[in-house]
């Protein structure tokens, strides 16, 4: 049972969702994609979406409809993380940077890479309010990137004004959960908000360990201050390790040494600990999450994961919960 003024937790299955996209590339400078989603009872979605133009080979400018990329963890696609979900910090401090309209520049190295861009509004967002914009930054470097190994710090930032707007932080305990968020913030005014983040991950041979802790500040009427963090860690039973993309600055998917017809696929156990802090003046939650699976894949393209996640939060709500669940992904 749970306490009063506390989300009910249920039982259940769903398709998360569905992403179809075409990609178009009209010369070796210019180019282009659409990207449709459909996530879970909701409806059809533009996401990043926008024309590119290569100005040198490894520096591109596009326009158009994309995410802003605030954490380490934002940045991994959700096919290549090696937990069902990600950490609850990053979905709390996701507000303005979902997916928004604008001018993006992304320049890499062999060791570094550097993502920039301006905003203004989110097309899929039925508002007449118009007038909100943004501007983000996010930098990364790998000192070390040899074989198996590597070493991975990393910083964003991202400031975003908007008018009359009313803000509110949430997330769940890094379970899907049909129920209403966990921890929550206050609703706030905010014209103005900035978020700041670390981030810093290593690997060596089938390990890997990464951590990520930001905060973020809106400004309004009153000031208010939200932060949290997380350390992850997994190991690859069978041997593999994840490799690291210098270009987007992100651990890629893990790729089975022996997939399912030559060979029983690549296990992975995973753990992460996350604190978050959404409350201030007295009002909202705060509390922790750890969470852990066993992943199975298969193939390059077909994977089961099969998570556990313990919670606990304070402030407006007193709770702690479990969850269990499995998530099957192709693609």
């Amino acid at each position: 049972m749970s306490p009063a003024g506390a989300p009910m937790l249920s039982a259940g299955d769903v398709l998360r969702s569905l992403k179809a996209g075409v990609g178009v590339e009209v010369s070796d400078r210019l180019g282009g994609q659409v990207e449709l989603a459909m996530p879970s009872g909701g409806n059809v979605s533009l996401d990043d979406s926008y024309l590119h133009y290569r100005v040198t080979e490894n520096t591109s400018l596009s326009l158009g409809h994309y995410k802003v990329y605030h954490t380490m963890s934002a940045a991994t696609s959700e096919r290549d993380g090696g937990l069902p979900e990600r950490s609850m910090v990053s979905d709390a401090f996701e507000v303005g940077t979902g997916g928004q309209l604008g001018a993006f520049l992304h320049s890499y190295g062999d060791s570094w890479s550097l993502q920039t861009g301006v905003s203004l509004d989110d097309l899929n967002e039925d508002t007449e309010d118009t007038d909100g914009w943004g501007l983000h930054v996010r930098a990364t470097y790998a000192p070390i990137l040899s074989g198996t190994s590597f070493l991975h710090v990393g910083l964003s930032v991202y400031h975003r004004n908007e008018k009359d707007d009313m803000l509110s932080l949430a997330a769940q305990p890094e379970a899907w959960l049909d129920g209403d968020d966990v921890f929550t913030s206050s609703l706030t005014p905010a014209d103005r908000y900035r978020h700041a983040n670390i981030e810093v991950a290593g690997s060596r041979g089938p390990w890997l360990i990464q951590a990520e802790y930001g905060g973020l500040r809106t400004k309004g009427t009153e000031t208010y201050t939200y932060d949290g963090g997380y350390v992850a860690a997994s190991y690859v039973l069978t041997g593999e390790h994840r490799p690291y993309d210098a270009a987007s600055g992100t651990v890629a998917a893990l790729v089975p040494a022996q997939p399912l017809g030559h060979g029983a696929g690549a296990w992975e156990v995973s753990v992460r600990y996350s604190r978050l802090d959404l409350q201030d003046r007295g009002q909202g939650t705060y509390g922790h999450t750890w969470a852990a699976s066993l992943n199975w894949y298969a193939t390059e393209s077909l994977r089961l994961m099969i998570g556990a996640t313990d919670f606990s939060t304070d402030g407006d709500t007193h709770q702690r919960g479990n969850t269990f669940g499995m998530r099957m992904q192709m693609g």
